[in-house]
């Protein structure tokens, strides 16, 4: 599935960075975590859960913008803010 989701996002346009390879040890298969840039943030691999150490890094206009975003996935399983004040902060959670 990681690879699969990786290649969807090279076809998207996206741009995967630091890591992204499918690495065997221990006789057990374990993926680098990555991050991706390029992508928009109703692009269908974003919107989606694929249960892999995969982080979409988009940048919004304004905290409005992207709480609205992060609120569009029907997946929610997890979000991150990135910002200099705890009043975003508190807004963000809601």
């Amino acid at each position: 599935m990681f690879t699969r989701a990786l290649g969807e996002v090279r076809t998207a346009g996206g741009t995967v960075h630091g890591g992204g390879e499918v690495v065997n040890l221990d006789g057990g298969n374990y993926v680098q975590p990555c991050f991706v840039t390029g992508l928009a943030h109703d692009t269908p691999i974003v919107q989606r859960e694929t249960f892999a150490p995969i982080l979409y890094v988009l940048k919004t206009r304004n905290l409005d913008e992207a709480i609205a975003w992060n609120n569009e996935s029907a997946a929610g399983l997890s979000s991150a803010l990135f910002t200099r004040s705890m009043i975003n902060t508190f807004k963000w959670l809601g």
